[in-house]
């Protein structure tokens, strides 16, 4: 808490305070997220990597493919898609834990 604190106050003084204000946020979401942080993160490079792969390499056949026309858009979609469905299903987890019931399907 108190490093947050101190993070608030030096991005109050920057001037440029967007790489303090993303230090803020991951922060937060280490906060948040407690034990998961990490796989959280792996999750997302493992299923960012893999679909990125396959898209620009095999489906479109870039050359070369870190051809930034293609590679930074579809990134954006790719990150996007795979935030949104890890925080839906971290909530519905994080939900069942917190009503001790689960659902076994």
């Amino acid at each position: 808490l108190l490093l947050l604190l101190l993070l608030l106050l030096l991005l109050l003084q920057a001037p440029n305070p967007i790489p303090l204000l993303l230090l803020l946020l991951l922060l937060l979401l280490m906060l948040m997220l407690q034990g998961m942080f990490l796989h959280t993160l792996l999750i997302i490079a493992v299923c960012t990597s893999s679909v990125m792969a396959w898209a620009l390499l095999l489906v479109i056949g870039v050359r070369p493919w870190w051809n930034a026309q293609y590679l930074i858009p579809i990134l954006g979609m790719v990150l996007g898609n795979t935030i949104s469905g890890i925080s839906v299903g971290l909530a519905a987890v994080m939900e069942e834990f917190s009503t001790g019931r689960f659902i076994l399907v």
